[in-house]
């Protein structure tokens, strides 16, 4: 609680200032980091069989849920605390970053133990470390327990942890496996309690460059917490969240929460299979949690509205099996009812993503496909149909001998509406996503996207445009700032009047994670 409250008070000025779009979700962080296995583990792990393994880019790498946001994970919670930050601070009650795999002891008891032509560590140092520490330890207690983690209190230098090596090596038992997780790896904190909890603050201060009107408010928070009846493999989740808009008060926006999600999860299961059951979002495209995007507006209205929060506030109820056996993904999603602002709405259908992540490039290829009809009380149909190509890797350009990842990620979105009784509209959405690493954790960002409709795919075009910066400053805070343009034509039908409305506005957001 400490900790929440220094935060926002040094911070409630930053965020009065900083001005950045609304970007919540962290899909491009998968990118991002797949050239770094320690961005989700400690430095030099070695891998298991293939029916054994977990590691994978998609979603669940980080997040608890298959579909991706919500609650973070002790591996998303690992990458928060030791990578997302330009800055730490002990007073603060920071963790410090720890060295690279050389500096590792457990790697030199390893290499003593266990030889492999894979991990090149000194045999004299090897040998030296072994005799050191296998006087003061056990081998059984060292397997059991991990040894320390060592750390260092400078800015990681990301090129001393990219591990093209040690993750091609299969143990060849499972002490060989885990003496080499140091007691701090999430690997062993996710044994330590079966209740674990978290937390997302986010404030926004939004001007509108043609109206005038500026607003500062509170936009959510959410509150999640998780149950592990057996450590592993089942979870029960429950995540709610209060939702604010320019024009609420802060009091009526924390008074007036709303479930989020509810759902069981079955996983740690051969090959990375689960099973998941309750109310979530299945996961269909680049879904990324800024519901100010063109392509999630225009999801979120095919059930409803195109409104700028519809999106951030729906949720289906689902029955979802996938497997994410390292390279390929695939998860399958039976869908019986939405739910969107308190109110329920018969649903039902498909949906599913086929995808493939590559730790070369960061390569990321994923087509999605969603397929519901619903039935409205006065009896009218609506049949929903989408298809979602994404697209997305990394380059790590060098300037004066600096590596600045460029992440790029882009997807093709169509929807066909079919309202039965009155009209069928159909749409195609283009989106481009960049981000440039600048320095330490500090982001250029850019956006782009285009549609041959207007945006509640009526007969028109409209376009969206966003550039800025993005910096998570400390370890949970994440300052954002930048500048946008929506454009929106409904192009002339019968008698009508053509509408348009181009809208810039300067955006900021303060997100706090725990």
């Amino acid at each position: 609680m400490m900790r929440t409250q220094i935060y926002t008070r040094l911070l409630f000025v930053v965020a009065m200032t900083a001005m950045m779009p609304n970007l919540i979700a962290e899909p491009w962080l998968a990118i991002r980091y797949s050239q770094n296995c320690a961005g989700c583990h400690a430095p030099g792990r070695k891998n298991v069989e293939a029916i054994d393994r977990r590691c994978s880019l998609s979603c669940q790498g980080c997040h608890v849920s298959p579909s991706g946001g919500g609650m973070r994970n002790h591996y998303g919670k690992w990458n928060e605390d030791k990578w997302l930050a330009s800055f730490k601070s002990s007073k603060l009650g920071h963790s410090k970053n720890f060295h690279s795999m050389k500096e590792q002891t457990y790697q030199h008891v390893s290499k003593a133990l266990w030889p492999s032509k894979h991990v090149k560590v000194s045999k004299g140092k090897a040998s030296k470390t072994k005799k050191k520490h296998t006087k003061k330890y056990s081998k059984k207690n060292f397997i059991k327990e991990g040894f320390g983690l060592k750390t260092k209190s400078e800015y990681m230098k990301e090129t001393d942890y990219d591990d093209k090596h040690t993750f091609k090596v299969t143990a060849k038992n499972l002490n060989e496996f885990t003496a080499q997780i140091p007691k701090e790896d999430p690997y062993r904190q996710m044994l330590t309690s079966k209740v674990d909890a978290g937390a997302d603050i986010r404030t926004q201060l939004y001007h509108d460059l043609d109206g005038g009107e500026t607003h500062y408010f509170l936009m959510a928070v959410d509150f999640a917490a998780r149950w592990r009846p057996i450590y592993k493999n089942v979870h029960v989740v429950y995540e709610a969240r209060a939702f604010g808009g320019p024009q609420s008060e802060t009091r009526q926006t924390l008074t007036s929460p709303s479930t989020r999600s509810l759902y069981l999860l079955v996983d740690y299961l051969p090959y990375n299979t689960y099973f998941q059951y309750g109310i979530y979002k299945p996961l269909f495209g680049n879904a990324v949690a800024d519901h100010t995007r063109m392509s999630r507006r225009m999801f979120a209205g095919a059930f409803g509205s195109p409104g700028r929060g519809a999106d951030y506030q729906l949720n289906f109820e689902t029955l979802s099996v996938g497997a994410a056996p390292n390279v390929p993904f695939i998860n399958l999603h039976y869908i019986m009812k939405a739910h969107q602002g308190g109110q329920s709405t018969d649903v039902q259908g498909i949906a599913g993503n086929l995808g493939l992540k590559f730790v070369t490039l960061g390569g990321n290829v994923n087509y999605s496909f969603w397929r519901t009809n619903s039935t409205s009380d006065a009896g009218d149909k609506t049949e929903v149909e989408m298809h979602s190509i994404n697209i997305g890797g990394m380059i790590r350009p060098k300037f004066n001998g600096v590596t600045h990842p460029l992440v790029l990620n882009a997807e093709v979105m169509t929807l066909n509406l079919d309202r039965k009784s009155t009209d069928f509209r159909s749409t195609a959405v283009f989106s481009l996503e960049s981000y440039f690493n600048v320095y330490k954790e500090n982001y250029v960002t850019f956006e782009a996207a285009i549609s041959n409709t207007a945006m509640d795919m009526s007969i028109g075009s409209s376009s969206q445009f966003k550039f800025g910066l993005r910096s998570f400053i400390m370890p949970g805070v994440d300052v954002q700032l930048g500048y946008g343009i929506d454009k929106n034509t409904v192009d002339p039908v019968g008698n009508q009047v053509a509408q348009s409305m181009n809208r810039g506005s300067i955006t900021s957001q303060l997100h706090l994670y725990f």
